[in-house]
């Protein structure tokens, strides 16, 4: 079953890749360096080792490597260097209200570009949803909580997701993003609520500062499985796919962009460049979903 549920994905992102070949306009020009761990609390911004322009993306830490790939395609066709940082969007937000320099950020909700707009740090101008994602529940395929472990019968194809969810909090701890300030800890609580299983699932929660934070707990096989971004469980090699969140359990997954920095051409540029064919195309072959080729739900009720 799982193993139809990734075939189906995979084939789904081929279609959006043919759709955005025959629909998008062609970009400009696309690049990357990374310079911070995600999940740091005060990372600060290194100079890159080029003399051109430089420009720095705070990017919510489950694109971090696909703006990475943008960035470094970008850099070859125009003379930038291009630094990207990555961290939870709570984080990455309150680093910019205290004065961390950045032109470009990038969240996993609209939430906390709100706040930036709000302190009158972003250009509202510049706002642009730059596509979407799903929730999914996995579970890692080795140590303790793993299907080589024998907990593989655990995770029934036919079973709900509330059974699903209920037996591994039974097994063990549910993995999750911070559920206060983190977009993907938001979206698993509110999933989880709207199952009626917060108050239940509450205490046996091990909590990630971010995405990949979170997946690690599960990749090392520590929990039996956990509630991440469905672009999370392609990038990895060590968990498997359980199920995805349905539509409806929680709150639109969008992401979007703002400029931080206007007077800057290579800044405005580079943000033009995210919605173009090549950026764009690298976006779903991690996973992500563009707005442009979805109808996006956004109303909150149970499917």
């Amino acid at each position: 079953m799982r193993q139809r549920l990734i075939i189906l994905l995979l084939a789904a992102a081929a279609v959006g890749l043919l759709v955005a070949s025959l629909y998008w306009p062609d970009p400009i020009s696309d690049g990357v360096h990374s310079v911070a761990a995600a999940g740091s609390e005060d990372m600060v911004p290194q100079a890159p080792k080029g003399d051109g322009p430089q420009i720095t993306i705070f990017a919510a830490a489950s694109t971090a490597s696909v703006i990475q790939d943008i960035a470094q395609i970008y850099e070859q066709d125009v003379a930038v260097d291009i630094i990207v940082v990555p961290a939870a969007s709570s984080v990455l937000a309150r680093q910019i209200s205290e004065g961390a320099p950045a032109d470009i950020f990038i969240s996993a909700n609209t939430q906390w570009t709100d706040y930036l707009i709000n302190e009158g740090l972003a250009d509202a101008e510049s706002r642009r949803i730059l596509m979407t994602n799903r929730l999914a529940l996995v579970a890692p395929k080795k140590g303790e909580w793993s299907n080589e472990a024998g907990i593989g019968t655990s995770w029934d194809p036919k079973a709900t997701l509330t059974e699903q969810l209920l037996t591994m909090i039974a097994l063990g701890r549910l993995a999750i993003c911070e559920p206060d300030s983190v977009p993907c800890g938001q979206y698993a609580k509110q999933t989880l609520k709207a199952l009626g299983l917060w108050t239940r699932a509450q205490h046996s929660l091990a909590i990630g500062n971010n995405a990949q934070s979170t997946l690690a707990w599960i990749e090392r096989g520590e929990v039996p499985g956990g509630l991440v971004y469905m672009t999370e469980v392609l990038a990895s090699n060590d968990v498997e796919l359980v199920t995805f969140v349905p539509d409806g359990f929680h709150e639109p997954i969008l992401y979007d962009g703002v400029l931080l920095n206007t007077e800057d051409t290579h800044v405005r540029d580079f943000a033009d460049y995210l919605q173009g064919t090549v950026a764009q195309r690298l976006l779903i072959a991690a996973g992500f979903i563009p707005t442009e080729i979805v109808e996006i739900n956004t109303q909150l009720g149970m499917p």
